[in-house]
């Protein structure tokens, strides 16, 4: 199945790509400035940066650019490209500057004495009424 519109003709993302992979460079030019800002906002959605995100679109049309010769008109163009920045964004995603650094429940690093003066500090600003209650957990 070829990306056709009704009359049979392709439609104008792949007319421009088939354009580039015959040598073109004013066809790719056009297929940037088309999704450029739609795919920095797609980008911008993953990681939250838009300066990140312009990187993620820049790397996304790199990859559309050594993946000319391999491009095929069977699905929608759009369909292509934002598999393409779908998994640029994911990569992005992985790597270690993304990761939350997470601490065990388990490892405390206070200790028992630590809690007991920190509790104490906590109960002489509160005020009077609190002091005398006793220690439940709040709904």
């Amino acid at each position: 199945m070829n990306e056709e519109t009704r009359d049979g003709s392709l439609d104008t993302d792949a007319q421009l790509m088939l354009r580039f992979q015959a040598g073109d460079l004013r066809a790719f030019e056009s297929l940037f400035w088309r999704h450029s800002r739609p795919l920095v906002n797609f980008a911008y959605r993953f990681v939250r940066s838009r300066e990140t995100a312009e990187e993620l679109a820049q790397e996304v049309f790199l990859r559309v650019h050594d993946a000319a010769p391999l491009y095929r008109a069977q699905a929608k163009f759009t369909t292509w490209l934002y598999r393409i920045a779908t998994n640029v964004c994911l990569n992005e995603l992985r790597r270690p500057r993304f990761r939350a650094v997470h601490q065990s429940l388990d490892a405390s690093t206070t200790t028992p004495e630590e809690r007991a003066r920190l509790r104490s500090e906590r109960l002489s600003r509160a005020p009077s009424g609190e002091r005398d209650r006793p220690n439940k957990k709040r709904p």
